[in-house]
């Protein structure tokens, strides 16, 4: 499957079998990105030590591991981890042996991370809703004191337009 690894996210991963996935997803995502790795078996990933080297995985502070037995442990860490900006993507890669092996456990916690996306949604919605009932009128930008949202998203665009201004100036293309 295709994906956007060039575009900031909270990716989680569902299952690490031996991290094979993991190690690929680290060296190709934006360093802005965090990862957050559930696994139920905490055998499993000492195994996977004893195979590869993960001096830095576990030294950087964008990856996160959930190790637990319990639904109800994950469940709660995910909510834990799940992030705050309203513009941060989440992207969902699933491991298919682990979820092959232990399917209970695992569609548990891809239907906590559903809720907590459909949370979000309704959340940007009702955010979407206050601003037009706030302003009214369209052409009338909303006051960012109001709406800290509205602040992220500044910084959102700005990082972009940024990052677009410095590939221009290294392929030497003017504006």
């Amino acid at each position: 499957k295709e994906i956007d690894t060039f575009t900031p996210k909270a990716w989680f991963i569902i299952g690490l079998g031996l991290g094979y996935h993991l190690f690929k997803l680290v060296s190709r995502v934006d360093d802005k990105s965090n990862i957050i790795v559930v696994e139920r078996r905490l055998d499993l990933l000492k195994c996977s030590f004893s195979l590869f080297d993960w001096a830095g995985i576990l030294k950087d502070e964008g990856i996160a591991f959930i190790i637990s037995e319990g639904l109800e442990e994950a469940s709660r860490r995910l909510e834990e981890y799940f992030p705050d900006n309203f513009l941060r993507v989440v992207e969902v890669l699933e491991h298919k042996p682990s979820i092959r092996l232990y399917p209970q456990y695992y569609s548990k916690i891809k239907e906590r991370l559903q809720n907590l996306i459909e949370e979000r949604r309704r959340d940007i919605q009702k955010i979407a809703t206050t601003i037009r009932e706030d302003y009214g009128r369209i052409d009338q930008p909303p006051n960012p004191e109001i709406h800290p949202q509205i602040r992220d998203q500044k910084r959102y665009f700005a990082f972009y337009e940024e990052r677009g201004r410095r590939i221009k100036r290294s392929l030497n293309v003017d504006d």
